[in-house]
């Protein structure tokens, strides 16, 4: 009896077959494409260690990547925008992590980001309201759980925004927290080197929307 090939097995296999077309990746000498592949989901899935890449995968310290270095850990700021088919639409990582949203969503501004005509993205209270952007109304209460304290129902237009501003808003945090749970490399301090970091961010932002595109499961 042939066995049956599981959603996340056929995706992967999907994932294979595009990357040589679109020339992203070809065979080397003693590792090919499913390798690399399979070598690169498992280290941002479990963020393991070259070392643990090593013995699983048996191939040297050359071979395996993402390297690590030894200058200990950086963190950096993130900014994604979200679509209701719980896809990103744009992801802008690499800023150090004192970087004010402001400035990492002007910088995404300049690079390719944009709000289609007529539309307009939700952000949170640390970015301003403007025509594109908009802001929970600032001094009203905006989080769920300060509406959830109050044990009242809202009493002003304002926040009855601001409630279902964060009702949105936390579609947002879950969407994170099911990339955050399929990629555990994003939930510590890492110590690849900042490129490689960044670069490691938009990689695992790319696969969630391939999984999302194909119908993957969530959990």
């Amino acid at each position: 009896m042939q066995a049956r090939i599981s959603d996340g097995e056929a995706i992967f296999h999907k994932l294979v077959d595009l990357i040589p077309e679109r020339n992203l990746l070809q065979d080397t000498r003693g590792v090919d494409v499913e390798q690399h592949v399979a070598i690169f989901m498992y280290a941002v899935s479990k963020n393991a260690s070259n070392r643990d890449l090593q013995c699983r995968f048996q191939h040297s310290g050359e071979t395996i990547t993402p390297y690590r270095n030894r200058k200990g850990t950086l963190s950096q700021n993130v900014m994604v925008a979200c679509n209701f088919d719980n896809q990103f639409k744009n992801v802008s990582a690499g800023w150090e992590g004192s970087a004010s949203g402001a400035r990492v969503l002007q910088d995404a501004l300049q690079n390719n980001f944009y709000v289609p005509e007529g539309k307009y993205y939700l952000v949170d209270a640390g970015y301003a309201s403007t025509p594109n952007f908009i802001a929970p109304y600032r001094n009203v209460r905006h989080h769920l759980q300060e509406q959830g304290r109050s044990n009242q129902r809202p009493q002003t237009p304002e926040e009855l925004f601001n409630l279902r501003h964060a009702q949105l808003h936390n579609h947002v945090e879950q969407i994170i927290g099911v990339v955050k749970m399929h990629f555990q490399i994003l939930k510590c301090a890492s110590h690849h080197p900042i490129d490689s970091q960044a670069d490691i961010v938009l990689a695992c932002g790319a696969l969630h929307n391939f999984i999302r595109s194909h119908e993957g499961s969530e959990q």
